[in-house]
């Protein structure tokens, strides 16, 4: 009879707690950066229009990525004197270069 009030309760709490709102919106950014949807859609589209393959180069990038360990950019750091990167392992030497500048033009 205790646990079954218990579950009672326990339930009835849940249900009563008050959702928390997303502060987080599609225009979070605006201020910080005015125009960025604008910049990144030129630059896209300029990298698209010269090397069309660039799409394909990109997903195949955020395939890599995110795949194996989540999405944490790994793909996209490159290694230096200390650290072989993910980027240069074997598995990765074929990702396009295609991906990468479009990434540093960005």
């Amino acid at each position: 009879m205790v646990a079954s009030s218990l579950n009672l309760l326990l339930s009835a709490t849940i249900f009563l707690v008050i959702p928390e709102e997303s502060k987080l919106s599609l225009n979070h950014d605006e201020k910080s950066r005015p125009h960025f949807h604008e910049i990144m859609y030129q630059i896209i589209n300029a990298k698209q229009s010269a090397s069309p393959t660039t799409a394909a180069a990109v997903l195949r990038v955020f395939f890599h990525d995110c795949m194996v360990g989540g999405c944490d950019g790994s793909t996209l750091v490159a290694s230096n004197a200390f650290n072989k990167a993910v980027r240069d392992t074997d598995i990765n030497l074929s990702l396009p270069g295609d991906a990468f500048d479009l990434v540093t033009r960005a």
